[in-house]
């Protein structure tokens, strides 16, 4: 308990978390938590060409929130549905996404959206993207 001037207190309890896997908490923490575990499924949808492929990028996480993947588009790319980004958790309301797509040398590309559900990311080409080219796309989502 904490005493504060003029008399007032307030408890205080303090959160410990041990061990591996899903943690629940009271509160707040519990949807933050659950988002976090677990990792992200992607799969190169059909405007990303044939043999596209979609990996979290080497050295980093992809999990429920936050990622970087490398979109590595096949041969005949066309406009539409690039990919999908599958959350390791439902939502409660669909997530709310920040994403950016990079080509190196280049910069952002500006012809790739997005659309968020309560269980995932969807990626759409609204331009033809380049054939056989590796593109960063990083993602952040909040939200419960």
């Amino acid at each position: 308990m904490i005493v504060y001037g003029g008399g007032a207190s307030y408890n205080t309890a303090e959160l410990t978390v041990t061990g591996s896997g899903n943690v629940t908490a009271n509160g707040f923490l519990s949807g933050r938590f659950a988002m976090g575990s677990g990792t992200m499924t992607m799969a190169a949808n059909s405007a990303a060409g044939s043999g596209a492929t979609m990996v979290c990028a080497s050295g980093h996480v992809c999990d429920g929130v936050s990622g970087t993947v490398t979109l590595t588009t096949g041969t005949g790319p066309t406009v539409g549905s690039l990919g999908t980004l599958s959350f390791p958790n439902s939502h409660s309301n669909d997530a709310n996404c920040v994403v950016s797509v990079q080509l190196a040398g280049t910069g952002l590309v500006s012809s790739v959206g997005w659309s968020e559900s309560t269980t995932s990311l969807a990626l759409t080409a609204n331009a033809v993207l380049g054939a056989g080219t590796a593109y960063s796309v990083r993602y952040w989502c909040g939200g419960n």
